[in-house]
């Protein structure tokens, strides 16, 4: 394999790291390339809710169709989660927390409503599926970036 080597080698030099060393490489690399992952989430999340929210047009006819309209609302809820996020992670109270988490599956969820339309059993559904999938691919852009963060440094 081309490059085999110098990957070998990255790896070795990783493995020879104390614990915190090694804590301080991954998380810097995943800070670093983390808002690559997220980038490269969005049109995957896109597809996704193409995907959930097909058919049915002359039922509903504001529905967002086309690609694009469904970037949109993801790049919105994707910004929202993040800010959101960020306000759970500075909390210094739990009960702060839990309300923020609380409000954040609540204006999600809404927004679907708002958006797609559709019975509230079809949104929980579709939403509970929605996250499902978002969190195996969120899983699997946190796994590729722990090894990025270990092969590139």
């Amino acid at each position: 394999m081309p490059g085999g080597s110098a990957l070998k080698e990255r790896w070795e030099r990783f493995n020879k790291l104390s614990r915190d060393e090694k804590a301080y490489q991954l998380t810097d690399g995943m800070l670093r390339y983390g808002p690559y992952a997220m980038f490269a989430l969005l049109p995957a999340v896109t597809l996704v809710l193409q995907l959930l929210y097909v058919g049915r047009h002359r039922r509903y006819p504001e529905r967002p169709r086309l690609y694009g309209e469904h970037m949109v609302f993801a790049a919105h809820n994707h910004a929202f989660l993040f800010v959101a996020g960020t306000a759970v992670l500075l909390s210094p109270l739990a009960w702060l927390r839990s309300v923020i988490a609380v409000w954040i599956v609540v204006y999600l969820l809404r927004s679907l409503y708002r958006v797609y339309g559709g019975s509230r059993l079809g949104v929980a559904v579709r939403g509970s599926l929605l996250f499902l999938i978002y969190s195996i691919l969120l899983g699997l852009a946190t796994a590729g970036l722990a090894i990025v963060a270990v092969l590139l440094r």
